[in-house]
This record gives structure tokens, C-alpha cells and sequence, in this order.
């Protein structure tokens, strides 16, 4: 089991070089399988994630990242981490259908930065009923607010087809 592990690191290591991506490099994220795994879940080695750049909107330095993990059951999952940003402050966000910019459906809120992780203020993580895939694949941006979605907009950045992102 160690040596298939260690081989598909291999590969997907060599692939990587041979596409000569600098964007996108995927890996196995191993995560051990338990006695309540299911037929629905996803195999314990091909669990996915991927990061995505947000960038400050002026006259904001507020900026981070937004990691998408792939749940056992193929959910999606967003860890979203902000930077230039202090301590005690309150930020809501949002992922949207398009690209940045105004007046765009809503897919799915994420849990406010500031007082959803209490051992980090900087992160939130929020568990959702979206497909891993359908995130991914599909044209989405995440923004960053004050502390409430009905505030200026701080940051944005792409997510999915088209985005700029790192696989793991």
C-alpha cells in the first residue's frame, strides 16, 4: 500500500515536470480510510484540493487565499485564509456565478472571517452540498466584504475553469 502510495507521488510528481505546468500540480492527499466509510465516498487516495489567488481591491491591502478540499463523499469544502487583515476584524464572503465584478448570482455564502475559526482569526471554514467538481470545473469568484455581504467589496479572486489555482 506504501509503495503504490509512494509510486503515484512519483508520477504525478514526473507529470507535472513533463507538462512543464507551473499553475497546476496534483498530488495524493492521503487520508486514511475509517469503519464508516461507504460505497458513496471517494477512495481515501484520491482525495483533491485547490488553491486560489484573492487579490485587494483598492483602496483595500486585504487579500489571501482560497483553498477548495474535496470531502471523502466528493463534497466540496472552503478554507478561505485572508491576509492584511488584523486581528479582531470581522470579514464576510461570498462565491459567485461569473467573473468579479457587480451584480452577480449567489452560489454559496462562507462562514465569516473573524469569529467562525476561534484558534485562527484569519480563516474560516465552511462545509458545503456542492460537488468538489462542480466547483472547479465551473466559472466562480469568491469576495471579500467588511464584516457584512451588503458592505464594499475588499478582495476578489477567480475560482474554477479559467482561475489561476495550485492542485494538490
Amino acid at each position: 500500500m506504501i509503495r503504490t502510495l509512494q509510486t503515484l507521488l512519483k508520477l504525478a510528481f514526473v507529470a507535472a515536470l513533463v507538462l512543464g505546468t507551473s499553475s497546476v500540480a496534483q498530488t495524493v492527499v492521503p487520508i486514511p480510510p475509517t469503519d464508516e466509510d461507504s460505497d458513496q465516498m471517494q477512495p481515501y487516495d484520491s482525495i483533491k484540493q485547490a488553491s486560489y489567488g484573492i487579490f485587494s481591491i483598492d483602496p483595500s491591502s486585504v487579500g489571501g487565499q482560497l483553498q477548495v478540499r474535496q470531502t471523502p463523499e466528493g463534497m466540496a469544502e472552503f478554507v478561505l485564509t485572508l491576509t492584511n487583515s488584523v486581528a479582531g476584524d470581522l470579514h464576510a464572503a461570498a462565491v459567485y456565478e461569473g467573473d468579479c465584478g457587480p451584480d452577480r448570482a449567489l452560489l454559496t455564502k462562507l462562514a465569516r472571517v473573524g469569529d467562525s475559526t476561534p484558534e485562527d482569526p484569519f480563516v474560516s471554514i465552511t462545509k458545503t452540498e456542492l460537488t468538489y467538481e462542480s466547483v472547479v470545473e465551473g466559472d466562480y469568484f469568491v469576495m471579500i466584504f467588511g464584516d457584512e455581504l451588503d458592505t464594499s467589496p475588499l478582495a476578489c479572486g477567480e475560482v474554477g475553469l479559467g482561475a489561476n489555482r495550485t492542485d494538490y
